[in-house]
């Protein structure tokens, strides 16, 4: 016969068993109906994704003003050059800004204390000081609410982000390069400038002239404005003024012919807190 012990030993083993199998039971249970659950809201939601989408940009337009701006100031020479496109992003969202123009005369002392040799940079109050224009910019977006949240509307956004730095570079290249080569610089600079102006930059503006009649609106994404408008406005105002003529020898008539391009530096200059900088600035 059994002894007290095994008995024992018997009868634990049992409500140990009879626990653990209950135990599964239970989680099993919970496990389905969380599966139900995840799987009915997907159900709804999924169908809806649209309205939702829809609702997302309007209730960021509501939140983005009530979001504490930290202090900030803006470091860039008193020209267009890389820093206009993050003023224009900063004033239309109504995002406040010390707009500290730097002096040719004193930008030799300060440049070996700044952090990449290079202008623009951005000094957030409390936190510190950043540079490369492109990122300066992404994060006035993101203040102004001119940078989508939606990640395949901010692809598009950065595709032509990527193309404004082509065009940019383009449009440096002649005076730049000249720099490095043998001869004549001001003959070769006269040159490329006159290559660049005829065949390399139509070819770029052209893209853009399409993208703009495709997507209908005025601007590259959307119904609104972004940081993308800001950044290729910039760069076409400053082609078409001759910006790039004097050292770089690119022709202001490159922008003929595209007419959405030049309404759409129009319609950046026309919104409200662009229009009061530009008139502040003057």
């Amino acid at each position: 016969s059994a002894s007290p012990f095994r008995l024992l030993f018997s009868a634990l083993d049992t409500h140990a068993t009879t626990e653990l199998a209950s135990n599964m039971a239970r989680s099993r249970i919970f496990i389905g109906a969380a599966g139900v659950g995840i799987g009915l809201a997907v159900g709804y939601c999924l169908p809806k994704m649209h309205v939702l989408v829809g609702i997302a940009k309007p209730l960021e337009d509501l939140l983005t003003p009530l979001v504490p701006k930290p202090s900030l100031r803006l470091r860039y020479f008193n020209f267009s050059g890389r820093g206009e496109q993050v003023r224009w992003a900063l004033a239309a969202g109504k995002v406040p800004f010390v707009d500290e123009h730097v002096t040719s005369e004193a930008w030799p002392s300060l440049k070996a204390s700044s952090k990449s040799g290079a202008l623009p940079d951005l000094s957030v109050g409390g936190i510190g000081t950043f540079c490369q224009s492109e990122a300066i910019l992404r994060y006035a977006g993101r203040l102004g609410g001119t940078y989508p949240t939606d990640p395949v509307r901010a692809l598009a956004v950065d595709e032509v982000l990527g193309m404004n730095a082509e065009v940019i570079d383009l449009a440096n290249l002649p005076g730049h390069a000249s720099i490095f080569l043998p001869g004549d610089p001001a003959k070769y600079t006269a040159t490329a400038g006159k290559m660049i102006s005829e065949k390399k930059l139509p070819a770029l503006l052209q893209t853009w002239e399409h993208m703009l009649a495709k997507n209908g609106s005025g601007y590259f994404v959307g119904r609104e404005p972004t940081i993308a408008d800001f950044a290729v406005a910039s760069t076409i105002d400053m082609l078409r003024t001759g910006f790039y003529e004097s050292c770089h020898s690119i022709s202001p008539k490159v922008v003929d012919g595209f007419p959405r391009l030049n309404a759409l530096v129009d319609l950046i200059k026309d919104i409200p807190g662009v229009h009061r900088y530009r008139e502040e600035k003057q």
